[in-house]
């Protein structure tokens, strides 16, 4: 069967949310942490707010309060999520965390001025090993997530016990998986347009819905970029 999506992208007529412009549309960079494991001491932000262009610049610890917890999309029962972004309480930081961000009216702008956040970090000992990561006296990367495990999974079926009994051969094998994340060509890249009724317009890459955290009403449109 012939896929039907190749024409647009292989003529150049594909359409990405970054093709989308919108009158008086303003951009957004984020600063993340370079480090693994860290906290994060002072964040200054003078220079970036004094930047051209610049319309907002705000620190990770301005959004504590503001913005829900970064949740996967298929939650086991009695998962752990990690909480927020990093506040003044904590200071942690990952390489992950949203340490500041700016506000610009260009794209480049708003670029140049995450250049300018000064941060004073702290390094911590990171944790790159699953197993390590749970043994006793492994660095704690989340306060409300104990010995680094989020989850504990179990499945099975049949009565197994009685299996071992009558097998004649019993074989253990232990499976380790690369992480596997397919997806789309365009990197984050989100358009929020305010309505005249109050609602807010989302243009994404993903083919989910958005939710926002407030529960305010969005409608939202997926370019063809599939």
């Amino acid at each position: 069967m012939r896929r039907r999506e190749d024409f647009k992208f292989v003529t150049g007529k594909g359409r990405y949310t970054d093709d989308i412009k919108a009158p008086g549309m303003l951009h957004m960079a984020v600063l993340r942490s370079p480090h693994a494991h860290a906290v994060i001491k002072q964040v200054d932000l003078s220079a970036a707010n004094a930047a051209p262009g610049v319309r907002l610049a705000l620190s990770g610890a301005e959004l504590a309060g503001k913005i829900g917890s970064i949740v996967p999309n298929w939650i086991i029962p009695g998962t752990k999520c990690r909480t927020g972004p990093w506040s003044p309480s904590t200071g942690f930081a990952s390489s992950v965390e949203c340490v500041a961000l700016a506000i610009a009216e260009t794209q480049a702008m708003a670029h140049d001025a995450i250049g300018l956040v000064d941060v004073d970090y702290e390094t911590l000992a990171a944790v790159i090993d699953e197993e390590a990561a749970i043994r006793d006296g492994a660095p704690q990367l989340h306060d409300n997530v104990a010995n680094n495990i989020a989850t504990i999974y179990r499945i099975g079926g049949g009565d197994y016990s009685k299996a071992v009994r009558e097998a004649d051969q019993v074989i253990a094998l232990r499976l380790a998986n690369n992480r596997l994340i397919p997806t789309c060509m365009e990197t984050r890249s989100i358009l929020a347009e305010p309505n005249a009724d109050g609602t807010l317009t989302i243009t994404c890459r993903a083919k989910c819905p958005i939710c926002i955290a407030d529960g305010s009403p969005t409608r939202s449109v997926f370019p063809n970029i599939s």
